[in-house]
């Protein structure tokens, strides 16, 4: 038995998904800025540990990433525009 989205949703809740939103964009963007600033708070707070600067690199870049998608060397996912 082939199964789809419709399968567990209704048109009606798959349009409430894929409508876009400002309060959800706003959402989006502020929670971008507070994990930004929180890496470079931890990076503030403990500024000669290898490890956390590891961690910092790792979570700035997978957030330019999947925002923005301008690291070239990293694949796109399936279906995306670079």
């Amino acid at each position: 038995m082939k199964r789809n989205v419709t399968t567990y949703l209704s048109r009606e809740e798959i349009r409430e998904l894929v409508t876009a939103s400002d309060a959800q964009g706003a959402l989006s963007v502020l929670t971008t800025w507070a994990i930004i600033a929180a890496t470079f708070v931890v990076l503030a707070a403990f500024p000669t540990n290898p490890i956390v600067w590891l961690l910092a690199i790792v979570i700035l870049a997978a957030m330019l990433k999947e925002r923005h998608n301008i690291l070239p060397f990293v694949p796109a996912k399936a279906g995306t525009q670079p």
